[in-house]
């Protein structure tokens, strides 16, 4: 077994067993198995749609959920593994664990914290990551329906093999909200970010001439987002963004439009269906010509998609999901694109 295998199964043992001995009358407890089936377009995330990198997968999570009694402390687990069949060094481990808690600090102030972390390996590559991240906030309330909150963010990445895309990431935010009445709810949401690499940064010129920096690479991100929900015989969501990533190490500074629709309507007797569509696209400030390896995947870039859900209570205790998607999302290099259409199904059962 491998050094990084036994982490995540320490991680698993540490976070379940003193969930599951936590006794039944102090804590709110849900726990929820799900057995799932995908079937991936394009598996290899390969530019524009790849023929013949396609095949099924079979995933099976363990999620925990436990909640303090009379308390705002809310534990989660999440783990389990994804197998690919026909392209084994595809299959992976995952674990994610967060927890959150709020405290009242006076009159019409609470405070909030909140920290997560995820494990994921590829027992065939030997390969895989871990992210840390922990976030602190103050929540202001002053007229009904009127309220600010200030957040705070610290994340950590670490790859193994490598550290040339570790990175530490330290920001921070405000955000203010308007809810009308209880079915109304919009927010403005602003963040600066700044994320340090474990690598110096790149500079490259006309000549073909690459030369590297006495600085490391640094990022700097600057968001602002618009959200609104709407909550009456059906559920309605959107959101307008905008990101601008600055960074001293060439090929990474871009800025990015976000669009962002979802609609949900409650059929009654279990029945839920769901349609999410999302559209964005990048704008570099450089050239692109050369291959430019921006991160050593592109899982994590969701560009552009839609989605449309279905989940049914087929009985008290078990649910079946169904999702279809077309999504178009930049790959690892740069500036690039990659198709996939995915179609997943799973089965939950609480207990």
């Amino acid at each position: 077994m491998t050094i990084r295998l036994r982490q995540v199964l320490i991680v698993s043992l540490v976070v379940i067993l003193p969930l599951s001995c936590m006794a039944q009358n102090r804590w709110q407890r849900e726990s929820r198995l799900t057995l799932g089936w995908k079937h991936d377009s394009n598996i290899f995330e390969s530019e524009g749609d790849s023929v013949g990198a396609g095949g099924p997968q079979v995933s099976l999570y363990l999620s925990l959920f436990h909640r303090k009694a009379k308390s705002s402390l809310r534990l989660d687990y999440r783990g389990g593994t994804e197998i690919y069949q026909n392209h084994r060094e595809e299959t992976r481990l995952v674990q994610d664990i967060s927890a959150v808690g709020t405290l009242p600090a006076g009159k019409n102030w609470i405070c909030s914290a909140r920290a997560g972390a995820r494990v994921k390996w590829y027992p065939q590559l030997r390969w895989g990551y871990t992210r840390l991240q922990i976030s602190p906030g103050l929540y202001r309330s002053f007229t009904p329906g009127v309220s600010i909150s200030f957040l705070g963010m610290l994340a950590v990445m670490n790859y193994s093999g490598s550290t040339y895309y570790d990175n530490r990431e330290t920001g921070g935010g405000l955000a203010a909200h308007l809810r009308p009445n209880r079915n109304l709810l919009f927010s403005l949401e602003t963040m600066l970010s700044l994320r340090v690499y474990d690598r110096p940064a790149w500079q490259y010129n006309t000549t073909d001439f690459w030369a590297i920096a006495a600085d490391k690479q640094q990022d700097v991100f600057m968001d602002l987002n618009v959200t609104g929900e709407w909550r009456g015989p059906l559920l309605f969501r959107f959101a307008l963004g905008f990101r601008r990533q600055s960074s001293n190490s060439f090929g990474y500074s871009f800025w990015q439009p976000l669009l962002s629709l979802q609609t949900a309507v409650d059929l009654g007797a279990g029945v839920v269906f769901m349609l999410h569509g999302s559209l964005r696209t990048r704008h570099y400030d450089d050239r692109l010509d050369p291959a430019l390896l921006t991160r050593p995947g592109g899982e994590s870039e969701e560009n552009t998609f839609l989605l449309l859900d279905f989940s049914r209570d087929i009985r008290s205790g078990l649910t079946l999901h169904v999702r279809g998607g077309r999504y178009q999302d930049e790959s690892p290099l740069a500036g690039r694109y990659y198709n996939k259409n995915i179609i997943t199904s799973s089965l939950s059962f609480r207990f």
